[in-house]
């Protein structure tokens, strides 16, 4: 019966093949995978972040603490441009949250309904939106 009140999208939504990855490699004694952006977490270097973080939040106050601006936070972008030695307005720079980000905004700006995309080998075996 709620079924009914979902929508086609919620209705047809089956799981991606990264999260079923992920979640059959999970908690395998030993496996290192690099499947998923799970990179080994004996690599983190926590004391280093704990006091970098512990820095941060003390100097710059709870601000750091609230969500930023969507579009991506300015001060990253201006350290970002100046890395790369690129000259380009702020507001035509958007900060992702990662890989599927990326390519979600990428296919909404560039690609419409019915479009063909051509690629040379399969570069990312998730979807964009997780369905």
């Amino acid at each position: 019966m709620i079924k009914s009140l979902l929508s086609e999208t919620s209705r047809t939504m089956k799981s991606s093949m990264i999260r079923e990855l992920v979640a059959s490699t999970r908690d395998i004694p030993g496996l290192i995978s690099f499947a998923g952006g799970f990179p080994s977490p004996k690599t983190f270097p926590k004391e280093t972040l704990s006091k970098l973080y512990a820095d941060v939040v003390a100097t710059e106050g709870a601000g750091v603490l609230q969500y930023g601006a969507s579009e991506g936070d300015n001060f990253l972008k201006k350290e970002l441009l100046a890395w790369e030695g690129y000259d380009l307005p702020l507001d035509q720079m958007l900060i992702t949250v990662g890989a599927t980000n990326a390519i979600y905004y990428m296919t909404k700006a560039l690609v419409d309904p019915g479009d063909v995309v051509i690629c040379e080998a399969p570069s990312f075996f998730g979807k964009p939106g997780g369905f």
